[in-house]
């Protein structure tokens, strides 16, 4: 045999490493069945949590990044308008 298990999932025939074949019963099959969506339900949940990281941590990146942006601009904005009088009027020179 190739070296792997595999099921009919429809016929219900099982074939072990040694490529020996087999009948499941329904329940059997059903067991398996059962088991099979576990773990399918368990990856999909772990990627889920590893792509919401992902995006929390690009979330909090870009956030930082804006905020630093806008005290750049802040800082920018306060150094030309430095002979303001805080009444938004620039004062003549």
């Amino acid at each position: 045999g190739s070296g792997k298990t595999h099921i009919n999932w429809k016929s219900g025939v099982y074939v072990d490493q040694s490529g020996v074949q087999k009948q499941l019963t329904p329940e059997e099959l059903e067991d398996l069945r059962r088991e099979r969506n576990r773990m399918h339900a368990k990856m999909t949940r772990d990627r889920k949590k590893v792509f919401i990281s992902s995006v929390e941590k690009a979330i909090a990146k870009l956030e930082g990044e804006n905020q630093r942006l806008r005290d750049l601009l802040l800082k920018q904005a306060k150094h030309h308008l430095g002979s303001n009088d805080g009444s938004g009027a620039v004062t003549p020179s």
